[in-house]
């Protein structure tokens, strides 16, 4: 029986804040972790939004908008209001 040579690095979208870890957990919606061995997560800016797992974020389309950091996904804008995407 043999063991582990070496450790794995985590890839893109995922991390691991624990030592000794035996794997490592997506990103939760609204956080990305855009390099491999990420030690966290970091969040969305306002406007953007990520998916579990993201590896970046991406801007809220036009007609969405969302107003804090952390978004995993953008809101439509009311009746009465617009939002155009930022060149």
């Amino acid at each position: 029986m043999t063991g582990q040579a070496a450790c794995t690095a985590c890839v893109a979208g995922k991390y691991s804040s624990v030592t000794g870890s035996s794997s490592c957990p997506s990103c939760p919606a609204g956080k990305y972790a855009a390099a491999s061995s990420a030690t966290s997560c970091e969040s969305c800016a306002v406007g953007a939004y990520s998916a579990a797992g993201g590896t970046a974020c991406a801007g809220c389309t036009a007609g969405k908008y969302a107003s804090g950091t952390g978004a995993g996904s953008c809101t439509a804008c009311g009746t009465g209001h617009y939002a155009v995407r930022p060149e």
